[in-house]
């Protein structure tokens, strides 16, 4: 009837200790948390809700479980409201990134009632080793090295409440569906006015490409010098984004409506490469002597199928765009390209 991943901790631990094969813990000193976690309320083909948990495995880690995975668990927590965070168990590495989660496994009591709770769940990684042996040569089990805990998801009665801030009135409608895609990240939720950044619109474009094409990969954090972020690896390893030059992608740096456009037109060629991409029959602009020569065809493009809108015949394509703008335009992408 359902899956049993998770196990209680004290059977899972007696379990772990005495059956895995163990590797020397002095070897691993930290391990990277686990990325993008998110959760849904789901049914079970009974009709039983559950909750189900989705994270991205760091290459790091992944690179870790080649050599012993029996070594590497996740340990998922929870909280209900303002309660407490309780464990909710060990569950093997090997179950793989989607860990399936009822209301009983987790000693919580009652149905799960969205609409009436708030449930936010978090994640992190243990690695165990041994510390030795005893006098019989038995080993010995060492403390497992822990990553820090992954982004905090939730799901709830904050689900039917606004998921952002900041936002113009005419932009509400989209907004909403755009939060409830996943569209709207913590980091430009706050402020839905104010201008976004380079990094900031990567993440919201990958929210995007891995709804429609799944997990994006990367190989490596070594291309720039002034990020670390790995949605910016991957948006640039897809060739949806490029750098400013001198090793540099400038994060912070704000974003115009044609750099918008140019981003969002090779994003599209990459879900998509079949899209027609041609801007025969777009609108001319009034303003179109401003628009830079390498900008000129994504931004037509852009118009033309309805992704960037101008107003009164002008695009103004140097004007800054901001994070509602931005969501806005990713999320009509999604929803002309997203079958």
């Amino acid at each position: 009837m359902m899956i049993k991943r998770i196990l209680t901790i004290t059977l899972c631990f007696i379990m772990f200790v005495t059956s895995m094969a163990y590797v020397n813990a002095a070897n691993v000193k930290s391990v990277e948390a686990p990325q993008n976690l998110t959760v849904e309320v789901k049914k079970d083909g009974d009709g039983y809700p559950y909750f189900q948990l989705k994270m991205q495995v760091p290459s790091s880690v992944k690179a870790l479980a080649s050599e012993n995975e029996s070594a590497l668990f996740y340990e998922p927590e929870y909280k209900v409201g303002n309660g407490d965070w309780e464990m909710a168990g060990y569950v093997d590495f090997a179950a793989g990134s989607t860990i399936d989660m009822y209301p009983w496994d987790m000693g919580m009591n009652g149905d799960i009632d969205i609409k009436a709770n708030t449930y936010y769940f978090r994640v992190r990684f243990g690695y165990y080793g041994i510390a030795g042996t005893d006098e019989y040569g038995n080993s010995i089990a060492a403390d497992p090295v822990y990553s820090p805990y992954s982004n905090t998801a939730s799901t709830g009665i904050a689900a039917y409440q606004k998921k952002y801030e900041g936002a113009s009135a005419w932009a509400t409608t989209e907004l909403d569906k755009a939060a409830e895609y996943g569209f709207i990240t913590e980091k430009i939720s706050g402020q839905m006015n104010a201008p976004i950044t380079r990094e900031e619109l990567c993440e919201v474009i990958m929210k995007m490409y891995e709804k429609i094409i799944g997990e994006a990969t990367y190989s490596g954090l070594n291309g720039f010098s002034d990020t670390r972020n790995p949605e910016v690896y991957k948006a640039y390893e897809l060739g949806i984004v490029n750098g400013v030059g001198n090793g540099k992608f400038a994060p912070k740096a704000l974003t115009n409506r044609e750099q918008v456009a140019a981003m969002m037109y090779r994003a599209v060629g990459v879900i998509n490469p079949n899209a027609d991409l041609s801007t025969q029959g777009a609108e001319k602009f009034s303003d179109e002597k401003l628009i830079s020569a390498w900008a000129l065809d994504p931004v037509k493009f852009m118009n033309k199928n309805g992704l960037l809108k101008g107003s009164n015949g002008y695009v103004d394509p140097k004007g800054t765009t901001t994070r509602e703008q931005a969501v806005l335009i990713v999320l009509r992408t999604y929803e002309k390209y997203k079958k």
